[in-house]
């Protein structure tokens, strides 16, 4: 997982696109064979690693960097988040 996270770190892509990217080939039979408990771990582990990498993630952005074009584009991509949100939970609702 770090070789692999080291290597797109390397190329210029985030280091947890590599983690992703080992995740993804990893054989699940047999990693079930050889450690058991691995999926057990993996789920409690991010369950608290998820929302802190987003939180971090998060607070990097520096929004005086975007320039207005940027700035409008992120609040026009936030708008429509969350209209899609509440459409789609009302919609369903509804339903």
């Amino acid at each position: 997982t770090l070789l692999c996270a080291w290597a797109t770190e390397t190329i210029g892509l985030h280091a947890v696109f590599g983690a992703f990217a080992f995740g993804v080939v990893v054989p699940r039979d047999l990693l079930a064979s050889k450690a058991p408990e691995a999926a057990q771990r993996i789920e409690r582990t991010s369950l608290f690693l998820l929302p802190v990498f987003f939180t971090l993630t998060g607070l990097s952005v520096h929004f005086d960097s975007l320039g207005w074009r940027g700035l409008v584009m992120a609040v026009g991509v936030f708008t429509v988040a969350c209209v899609g949100k509440f459409a789609g939970g009302a919609g369903v609702a509804y339903l």
